[in-house]
């Protein structure tokens, strides 16, 4: 049996012993997690991981994900983190349709870096975005306005980067979730830190797992090329 293989089995084991557990908890008077952040992290794990092995059923997983939180952050009056969350919705069925339909030759959508002008455009975007939205997050009663509205729009560029297959998503999701777990810490959500904690490893993990795809399609490529 070899080290991916036995590494999977691990995962599944780790996977079901987790899901199990916090059902468990999520069922209790005093509970750490309730029914709809289990829901969505349980299925965040799913999306994040099918993404790393760049397939496309992690869509769904993500609408499903992201859906739960909507209801989650809405119910403890969290709005900004809820409409992230309905972005994320929209963003993950153009991500699900955009990659059915990159399988495809005639629309094939690889692996690869950003254009430099793409980048640009994306971070002036994220500036105005944030400089906009600080406004709207102190009248909401964010005890934190400009890393909310920073951190809102960063994550919308990093999904979007996402959905159309961009190395730079991962680094940036990285920076996203370093920022929310510090702001859900403050704000004393210490049990969704720790899932956005889970989520910022994943990131790296894809970070790199997309790194060594993008280098063995240009190795592909380039063998095809001699070949013609």
């Amino acid at each position: 049996m070899n080290s991916s293989r036995v590494l999977l089995i691990v995962g599944v084991i780790l996977y079901g012993i987790t899901a199990v557990s916090m059902f468990i908890l999520a069922s209790r008077p005093n509970r750490p997690f309730s029914l709809l952040e289990t829901i969505g992290f349980l299925s965040g794990v799913i999306w994040i991981a099918l993404l790393i092995k760049e397939d496309v059923w992690g869509w769904p997983a993500g609408i499903i994900s992201s859906g739960a939180y909507v209801l989650f952050f809405y119910r403890d009056n969290l709005f900004g983190d809820a409409a992230l969350n309905v972005l994320y919705v929209i963003l993950g069925i153009l991500g699900w349709i955009w990659w059915a339909q990159g399988r495809d030759k005639a629309n094939n959508l690889n692996v690869e870096y950003s254009k430099p002008f793409t980048l640009m455009l994306l971070a002036l975007g994220v500036a105005v975005g944030a400089s906009l939205l600080v406004p709207h997050f102190r009248a909401g009663g964010s005890p934190v306005p400009i890393p909310d509205a920073a951190l809102f729009c960063t994550a919308v560029a990093a999904q979007y980067l996402q959905a159309r297959k961009k190395i730079e998503n991962w680094p940036l999701w990285v920076v996203v979730n370093a920022g929310y777990v510090a702001v859900y810490l403050y704000r004393g959500y210490y049990p969704t830190a720790i899932l956005t904690l889970v989520f910022m490893v994943m990131a790296v993990v894809g970070w790199k797992n997309w790194l060594s795809l993008y280098k063995n399609e240009l190795a592909a490529s380039a063998i095809a090329d001699t070949a013609s």
